[in-house]
């Protein structure tokens, strides 16, 4: 039998006095393995049209549900119609093109049990970005480097929508790496639109170009940086153990906020080439996790270790509802901290519902206010999780 908890409250809305309480109902904390039930129960539904908003048939539409998932690629009806089920919750980008267009998409953070539907991706015309990649000698002298590729580009308007390119190798796409010369070339951009780069290559540190303008060349400056030497471990009667294949998660904390992936190998360590600055990072498996993002300085180009603690995790799930009518609330925050750390913020969708993975121990819940009700008193609630 799997052990759960269940806190029962209620959401008023503030119109009285009297409903100037904020309180929240079916607050549930489930056992790990109840995502397997509930956890691909999400899915998108769409048109992809150009700009004058005529569909587009046959048009290439993918998903992306992680920086280490694979790819998930349908095609558009006649109609422009496109669909994606048994997803799961969480952050997910949908991205397409045709030919003689430019990558277009949209960025979703998917609640529990969500079904989004009637929007439109809009396909403009594309160009390309031409670039150089250098590297300084001890000298300060640039030569070009060969064999750096560009990981993924971000289109920048009012969302950053990511095309991994690395992964579209897979669907006949050609990488995009530079030349002996240092040059490559990224096409399929769209006119009129800024975009960042994240290059990686074996030798140097992951290297982001913040905006780059499209029909210019761009000069791609890689350093050394440090090297980090990464392992992820948990206790296991009394002493580490290393951990395998857990999934690694590192974020820069100055702009452009870059996230990079690294998955650890058959001995629980991985290693990977960063500039130096300061890093949030965290660990998890399908059943442990990080106690929350844990900062991290990297300063020493001579290398740096990095350790990550994962715990035994459970998920913790819910359903926000309005105390007098009983509708589900949508738009509302929940964050969730452990030992002092931010462990994630979820926003509740069209049906209320939230989820997300705690490790065990005391959790701290926050809520937001949201239009149309008042701040909750008190704001934020201490639960114990087992």
């Amino acid at each position: 039998m799997m052990d759960c908890q269940k806190m029962s409250c209620s959401l008023y809305k503030d119109k009285t006095l009297f409903y100037n309480l904020f309180r929240f109902i079916t607050f549930l904390l489930l056992a790990t393995n109840t995502f397997y039930v509930f956890g691909d129960n999400c899915s998108v539904k769409g048109r992809i049209v150009d700009s004058n908003g005529n569909p587009i048939g046959n048009a290439e539409v993918y998903c992306e549900q992680g920086l280490l998932e694979s790819l998930i690629q349908t095609r558009t009806n006649t109609s422009g119609e496109f669909e994606f089920l048994n997803l799961k919750e969480g952050p997910t980008g949908i991205f397409a093109t045709t030919e003689g267009m430019a990558w277009s998409g949209i960025h979703l953070n998917l609640p529990s049990e969500e079904h989004i539907e009637k929007f439109d991706i809009i396909l403009l015309p594309p160009t390309k970005i031409t670039g150089l990649v250098v590297s300084a000698d001890e000298k300060g002298k640039e030569r070009p480097i060969s064999g750096a590729e560009v990981d993924r580009f971000a289109i920048l308007g009012t969302e950053k929508i990511a095309i991994p390119c690395s992964k579209l190798s897979l669907f006949g796409y050609a990488k995009v790496v530079s030349n002996n010369q240092g040059s490559f070339f990224l096409d399929k951009v769209p006119q009129k639109q800024p975009v960042s780069l994240k290059v990686i290559h074996p030798e140097f540190a992951i290297t982001t170009v913040e905006s780059a303008t499209a029909d210019t060349e761009i000069k791609v400056r890689l350093t050394k940086g440090c090297v980090v030497l990464g392992s992820v471990y948990t206790i296991q009667n009394g002493n580490n153990a290393k951990v395998a294949n857990a999934e690694v998660t590192i974020k820069n904390t100055q702009p452009p906020y870059e996230s990079i992936c690294a998955r650890t190998n058959s001995n629980g360590e991985f290693t990977i080439r960063l500039n130096p600055g300061v890093y949030l990072c965290k660990a998890e498996t399908e059943q442990l996790l990080s106690a929350g993002w844990e900062v991290k300085q990297i300063a020493n180009p001579s290398g740096e270790h990095l350790q990550i603690e994962v715990l035994p995790a459970v998920y913790i799930s819910g359903t926000i509802l309005d105390a007098i009518s009983g509708n589900p609330v949508p738009g509302c925050k929940i964050s969730i901290e452990q030992g002092g750390r931010k462990s994630f913020a979820l926003t509740t969708g069209s049906k209320g519902k939230f989820r997300g993975k705690v490790v065990h121990g005391q959790a701290l819940v926050k809520f937001e206010a949201i239009p149309g009700y008042s701040m909750p008193q008190p704001s934020q609630l201490r639960v114990i999780v087992s």
